[in-house]
Protein backbone atom coordinates (compact mmCIF):
# COMPACT_ATOMS: atom_id res chain seq x y z
CA UNK A 1 0.00 0.00 0.00
CA UNK A 2 1.59 3.60 -0.90
CA UNK A 3 0.77 6.16 1.62
CA UNK A 4 1.26 9.58 0.77
CA UNK A 5 1.18 12.97 2.85
CA UNK A 6 1.53 16.14 1.39
CA UNK A 7 2.90 19.24 2.99
CA UNK A 8 1.28 22.57 2.77
CA UNK A 9 1.84 26.40 3.09
CA UNK A 10 -1.66 28.17 2.43
CA UNK A 11 -2.74 25.37 0.07
CA UNK A 12 0.90 25.15 -1.92
CA UNK A 13 2.66 22.07 -1.84
CA UNK A 14 6.33 22.06 -0.79
CA UNK A 15 6.89 18.62 -0.12
CA UNK A 16 5.43 14.80 -0.34
CA UNK A 17 5.74 12.03 1.80
CA UNK A 18 5.49 8.60 -0.48
CA UNK A 19 6.05 5.29 1.22
CA UNK A 20 6.42 2.51 -1.51
CA UNK A 21 6.78 4.30 -4.29
CA UNK A 22 8.29 1.71 -6.68
CA UNK A 23 9.39 0.09 -3.89
CA UNK A 24 11.84 3.29 -2.17
CA UNK A 25 10.30 5.29 0.34
CA UNK A 26 10.47 8.76 -0.49
CA UNK A 27 11.18 12.67 0.72
CA UNK A 28 10.00 14.70 -2.17
CA UNK A 29 10.75 18.32 -2.63
CA UNK A 30 11.50 21.28 -4.75
CA UNK A 31 14.93 22.17 -6.06
CA UNK A 32 16.36 25.52 -4.79
CA UNK A 33 17.77 26.88 -8.15
CA UNK A 34 17.24 25.74 -11.95
CA UNK A 35 19.20 22.05 -12.73
CA UNK A 36 19.88 21.48 -8.88
CA UNK A 37 17.71 18.93 -9.18
CA UNK A 38 19.50 17.20 -12.01
CA UNK A 39 22.87 17.71 -10.68
CA UNK A 40 21.75 16.12 -6.84
CA UNK A 41 20.03 12.35 -8.71
CA UNK A 42 23.38 12.59 -11.11
CA UNK A 43 25.96 13.07 -8.33
CA UNK A 44 24.19 10.64 -5.93
CA UNK A 45 21.66 8.28 -7.70
CA UNK A 46 21.46 5.74 -4.56
CA UNK A 47 20.45 8.88 -2.47
CA UNK A 48 18.29 10.91 -5.02
CA UNK A 49 16.40 10.65 -7.80
CA UNK A 50 14.04 12.33 -9.77
CA UNK A 51 10.17 11.68 -10.48
CA UNK A 52 8.59 11.42 -14.54
CA UNK A 53 6.11 13.69 -13.19
CA UNK A 54 7.11 16.05 -11.55
CA UNK A 55 10.94 16.16 -12.07
CA UNK A 56 10.72 18.01 -15.44
CA UNK A 57 9.23 20.79 -12.90
CA UNK A 58 12.11 21.03 -10.47
CA UNK A 59 11.50 18.80 -7.92
CA UNK A 60 13.79 15.76 -7.05
CA UNK A 61 13.27 12.91 -4.52
CA UNK A 62 15.62 11.96 -1.60
CA UNK A 63 15.32 8.27 -0.58
CA UNK A 64 15.10 6.94 3.22
CA UNK A 65 15.46 3.73 2.96
CA UNK A 66 18.97 3.88 2.35
CA UNK A 67 21.35 2.89 5.13
CA UNK A 68 22.23 6.33 6.58
CA UNK A 69 20.04 8.90 6.06
CA UNK A 70 21.26 12.40 6.63
CA UNK A 71 18.20 13.78 8.62
CA UNK A 72 19.87 17.27 9.05
CA UNK A 73 20.06 17.56 5.17
CA UNK A 74 16.30 16.28 5.12
CA UNK A 75 14.79 18.97 7.19
CA UNK A 76 17.47 21.75 5.25
CA UNK A 77 15.40 20.58 2.30
CA UNK A 78 12.20 20.77 3.35
CA UNK A 79 13.18 24.10 4.67
CA UNK A 80 14.59 25.44 2.11
CA UNK A 81 11.33 24.09 -0.34
CA UNK A 82 9.15 25.51 2.04
CA UNK A 83 11.05 28.92 1.52
CA UNK A 84 9.85 28.66 -1.97
CA UNK A 85 6.00 27.50 -1.79
CA UNK A 86 4.26 30.54 -0.15
CA UNK A 87 1.96 32.71 -1.70
CA UNK A 88 3.18 36.09 -2.76
CA UNK A 89 0.53 37.43 0.27
CA UNK A 90 2.40 35.03 3.25
CA UNK A 91 6.15 36.17 1.97
CA UNK A 92 5.17 39.56 2.20
CA UNK A 93 3.96 39.23 5.91
CA UNK A 94 6.91 37.12 6.80
CA UNK A 95 9.43 39.79 5.06
CA UNK A 96 10.44 36.81 2.33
Amino acid sequence: MQITLKFRVRGNIFAYFLNNYHGDIIFECVSQRSGENVERASREPRSFGLSAYIGPRGWFGMRLNVEAVDWAEVRSLAEASYGLAPPKSLRKETGG
